[in-house]
C-alpha cells in the first residue's frame, strides 16, 4: 500500500502448477469495504526471463561485470556475461530505476538502508531497491540509492560488494551500462 492513488509499486509472484494449455484467469481482490486497489497494468510473463533485453553493469575500475550469484553479495568479478551478469531495468517512477536480477528474479536492495552491500534478494520495490542513474562525461554511468542518497562503489578497486556508501564519484563509482 502507498497511500496514494498516483503512486504506483510494482508486484510481482509466480503462478504454482501452471496451465499447459491456453485457459481463462482471473484476477480477483477480496477486502474490506471501499476501494482496494487501482491497478494500473499487469502482466503475465512465461519462464523466469525477460523478452527486454538484458542490462548489464560493468565496472570501469576493473573492466568486470556485475554479478549476482545466489543471494550473495554483487561483486564486479565477471569476465564475461551470463545470466547471473544480466539485470532487468525496471522504471520504479520519479526518475529512479531498480534492478531485477535475471538468474534469481529478485531485486537489488541497498540492504540495511545502504549500510551494507548491495544484494539481489527482494521480491519487490521499495526506498531500499530505488536508484539514480548518474551520467557521467566520460560515458560511464554511477548509481545513487533513494534510501541513503549515496553513490554505489564497487569496494576495493572491484575486488569487494558494491556498497552505496560513496558522497562523490570516482574510478570505483563509474560503470559502462550496456543493454543488449
Amino acid at each position: 500500500m502507498t497511500g496514494n492513488w498516483e503512486t504506483f509499486v510494482e508486484a510481482s509472484g509466480t503462478i504454482s502448477n501452471p496451465p499447459t494449455a491456453s485457459t481463462t484467469l482471473y484476477l480477483v481482490f477480496k477486502g474490506g469495504s471501499g476501494y482496494l486497489f487501482d491497478v494500473d497494468a499487469f502482466t503475465f510473463a512465461t519462464g523466469t526471463g525477460s523478452s527486454a533485453p538484458a542490462t548489464t553493469l560493468r565496472a570501469q575500475v576493473n573492466n568486470q561485470y556485475v554479478s549476482a550469484v545466489g543471494t550473495s553479495a554483487l561483486i564486479a568479478n565477471k569476465a564475461s556475461v551470463s545470466s547471473t551478469e544480466q539485470f532487468d531495468r525496471v522504471d520504479a517512477g520519479n526518475g529512479a530505476i531498480a534492478l531485477r536480477s535475471r538468474a534469481n528474479g529478485l531485486y537489488v536492495s541497498a540492504e540495511n538502508a545502504g549500510a551494507e552491500p548491495l544484494i539481489a534478494n527482494r521480491t519487490s520495490v521499495g526506498a531500499w531497491e530505488t536508484f539514480q542513474l548518474i551520467n557521467n562525461s566520460d560515458g560511464t554511468v554511477s548509481l545513487r540509492a533513494t534510501i541513503n542518497n549515496q553513490i554505489v562503489a564497487a569496494e576495493n578497486a572491484g575486488a569487494g560488494a558494491l556498497i552505496a556508501n560513496r558522497t562523490s564519484v570516482g574510478s570505483w563509482e563509474r560503470f559502462v551500462l550496456a543493454t543488449g
